[in-house]
Formats: C-alpha cells, sequence, structure tokens
C-alpha cells in the first residue's frame, strides 16, 4: 500500500501562524522597552495583589503570603 503525503499548502496554516506568534512577541518586547517606570511599578502592585488573592483562596482567608523582594527571601 502506497502511503500518500500531504500536499506542500498544508504548511501554510502552520507558517502564518508561526508569523503571528513571531510579530505578536516582538509587539510586546517593544512596548514593555516602552513603558515607563510607574507603569512597571503599577504592574507589579497588581501582580502581588492577585498573587495574595490567589493565596487566600487556596490556603483561606486568614492566611497572607509573604511577599518580599527576591533579594530578601
Amino acid at each position: 500500500m502506497r502511503r500518500r503525503f500531504l500536499p506542500s499548502s498544508a504548511g501554510v496554516p502552520v507558517v502564518w501562524s508561526f508569523l503571528y506568534l513571531a510579530l505578536r512577541h516582538v509587539l510586546e518586547l517593544i512596548m514593555l522597552c516602552c513603558r515607563s517606570t510607574e507603569a512597571k511599578e503599577i504592574e507589579i502592585l497588581v501582580l502581588r495583589h492577585e498573587l495574595t488573592f490567589w493565596v487566600a483562596s487556596i490556603h483561606g482567608p486568614g492566611c497572607s503570603p509573604r511577599i518580599a523582594p527576591c533579594w530578601q527571601r
């Protein structure tokens, strides 16, 4: 029995998907570099709040994790 191979156009969606993801990551990197220091600090505060909320939802409302900068751990 002879195997049938897919036509060469079968890889086109994969190429477009890869190009889309690559462009998206490049644009995210550009936006990250152009952001102000204040915006980065606000994002860190929001992420810390989300982490605290997530840990409290798992371990109970009385538990709050110690969130310290990495150099203090």
